[in-house]
């Protein structure tokens, strides 16, 4: 199954682009393709993944339909 990730922030910079899209196994976990992309793009280490506005846990099963984004680490005082 094809996903297509939204990039945010500094992984948005790193690859140049508002979005990615990855192919992987149906069903797949949140921390499935959170591997994927960061197998394709070590870059994007570090960074969350959100499932439908919500950060994963890493156990959600997610599908086609889905809303995905790759959120950086935020730091600041």
């Amino acid at each position: 199954m094809k996903v297509r990730v939204f990039l945010f922030g500094s992984e948005q910079a790193k690859l140049g682009r508002e979005s990615v899209e990855v192919e992987v196994n149906s069903p797949a976990r949140a921390r499935e393709i959170l591997r994927v992309l960061e197998d394709k793009w070590p870059e994007l280490k570090g960074a969350r993944l959100a499932v439908n506005h919500a950060f994963a846990s890493g156990n959600e099963v997610v599908g086609s339909k889905d809303e995905l984004a790759l959120i950086g680490m935020v730091s600041g005082g």
